[in-house]
């Protein structure tokens, strides 16, 4: 039962994000819906994760960050490239 209720709320998320905001930032949600299944059973069924568990919810949360911040981290990164460059035709 918590698997269909974690489920149900990532793709909730999903919809409702998909039509405030661009549909690529947000298609990483989809990622999202094992975390939430994971987090159902742990609050509802007391499940206990193991270790290699914790990791990997933890890489999908962090993708899921750096794929939605692609475009701070993209302009940072090409401002400062762009620094470089102009530094090294002085």
């Amino acid at each position: 039962m918590p698997v269909f209720l974690g489920g149900a709320l990532a793709y909730g998320m999903f919809f409702w994000f998909a039509n405030r905001k661009e549909l690529t930032s947000f298609s990483t949600l989809a990622f999202l819906t094992p975390v939430f299944a994971l987090a159902t059973g742990g609050l509802w069924l007391g499940e206990r994760l193991q270790s290699l568990q914790w990791a990997g919810a933890f890489l999908v949360l962090l993708s899921v960050l750096l794929v939605s911040q692609r475009r701070r981290f993209w302009e940072f990164s090409s401002g400062h490239s762009a620094d470089i460059q102009s530094g090294v035709e002085k």
